[in-house]
């Protein structure tokens, strides 16, 4: 059996509906709380004057503005934290009845891209899980947005790793279900398609779209422990990582957009400072269109980074199997 990322430690996400509320997004989950706040608005003042000013705001007929208000659909997030604003101006609560009212409301929400979208769940957590996940997404990418379409795709030969552990990842950080497929010749992947995941991961996890050639280490996963940082390396090795037991060394391969290889020294920092393992940077090779570098660890740094960041995928497990058993 593979091994699959902890949950533990847990590292407190920014509030996902603050971080999210200018993004063109739904909630569901919280109707008859946004229903009750406007009833205590109601209670307070007339109300037909709001009404019109939310029909200009959100450009939103009378009828639509009554449906969102009733709690008969999902609501845009941005709806949902003005109704939240009308209510603490109408009624004054206190401060701990609006902590109280935001802690419900970030416990409850699920996410949706449009109405008919599947709801799906959004990690308030930073864990070994989701810091393996986004390493591992360093085989895979953000495409840029296509016909309405928000893409993340996990891609890689080894259908075992995609199946046993970047899917089960999936499917608990996400509440949904995923699987993989291969299209011709094409590399086997995992697709997502879910515009609340891939903002989520663009906006927490700095990824811009388009190109891996761009991407550093997230800033969330620079300023975490060392636990989380073991276990995004480890995602990013067993995406990008080759051990080759003739030359006793292994090698993280990344393309970067320039001759400065930004993640990489980065890479190489973290595991120096908070694991003790020594790596030399390549020089780059061309590769493509973008000029290609090698994170290598060699001799005793090889067996350090295999008991202290170690691998989750089964071709790299066998391999530093043989290897021990060969040494």
């Amino acid at each position: 059996m593979l091994e699959i990322p902890q949950d533990k430690p847990k590292i407190e996400l920014p509030n996902i509906l603050t971080e999210l509320s200018l993004e063109d997004l739904r909630i569901t989950g919280v109707e008859s709380i946004i229903r009750n706040l406007w009833i205590q608005v109601k209670q307070k003042i007339e109300v037909s004057e709001i009404k019109k000013k939310l029909s200009q705001k959100f450009n939103l007929s009378n009828s639509s503005i009554e449906r969102l208000i009733s709690g008969r659909g999902s609501l845009p997030i941005r709806f949902a934290k003005e109704i939240c604003e009308i209510w603490k101006k109408t009624c004054n609560p206190s401060q701990e009845k609006i902590k109280q009212i935001e802690e419900i409301l970030d416990e409850l929400s699920v996410f949706k891209g449009n109405s008919n979208s599947t709801p799906v769940e959004l990690p308030k957590f930073l864990t070994p899980k989701l810091a393996y996940l986004i390493g591992s997404l360093r085989d895979g990418s953000l495409p840029e947005v296509y016909n309405n379409q928000y893409e993340v795709q996990f891609s890689q030969k080894n259908t075992e790793w995609l199946e046993h552990v970047i899917i089960p990842i999936i499917e608990d950080a996400f509440k949904i279900k995923t699987g993989t497929k291969s299209y011709g010749e094409q590399t086997p992947r995992v697709r997502i398609y879910s515009k609340p995941i891939y903002i989520f991961i663009k906006r927490f996890f700095e990824h811009p779209k388009r190109l891996q050639v761009m991407w550093e280490v997230p800033t969330l996963i620079r300023n975490s422990p060392a636990e989380i940082k073991k276990w995004f390396i480890r995602g990013f090795f067993d995406a990008e990582g080759e051990i080759n037991i003739k030359q006793k060394r292994i090698v993280i391969h990344h393309s970067w957009n320039g001759q400065d290889p930004i993640v990489l020294k980065q890479l190489q920092k973290i595991l120096l400072k908070n694991f003790g393992i020594n790596s030399k940077i390549s020089k780059p090779h061309k590769e493509r269109k973008f000029p290609s570098f090698d994170l290598t660890m060699s001799k005793e740094n090889v067996w350090s980074f295999y008991q202290k960041i170690g691998t989750s995928h089964p071709e790299k497990i066998t391999k530093f199997r043989l290897w021990k058993s060969l040494s």
